[in-house]
């Protein structure tokens, strides 16, 4: 198992196990004085946190931040619908230019040429009216 992280015991109201936890990852001894300053920061860093006050997963999506996360969840999902990851995962099957799979694989300059077929848009327009 692994071991309760020294943040994880200050959250739960136990310091002296906070600091086995941590001499145990630094490998320092617990009176250490860089492990005592590092303790005092985790410990200094959860007050100001618990100063800022609760927050729950609902403020995700309340105000300005909801239309952003909506927004950002919508043209993802519209980019997997448009069929882009096929371009991006399956190179080596090289339907753009019509060569059989043996030669798409044996040919290292071919996945360069399917790059510059995908992002030129003169030489994409000539091999979709071919192969139309």
């Amino acid at each position: 198992m692994l071991p309760e992280t020294p943040r994880y015991h200050i959250k739960s109201g136990h310091p002296e196990k906070a600091a086995k936890a941590l001499s145990r990852l630094r490998r320092l001894d617990a009176d250490h004085p860089a492990l005592v300053e590092e303790l005092g920061e985790i410990t200094a860093n959860h007050e100001y946190e618990l100063s800022l006050g609760k927050a729950t997963y609902l403020d995700c999506f309340k105000g300005n931040l909801g239309k952003r996360l909506a927004t950002g969840c919508l043209l993802q999902s519209l980019q997997q619908l448009t069929g882009v990851n096929f371009i991006f995962y399956c190179e080596h099957v090289d339907l753009l230019t019509r060569r059989r799979i043996n030669e798409t694989l044996t040919d290292p300059t071919t996945h360069c040429f399917e790059m510059e077929l995908v992002t030129s848009p003169t030489l994409a327009s000539r091999t979709r009216s071919s192969l139309a």
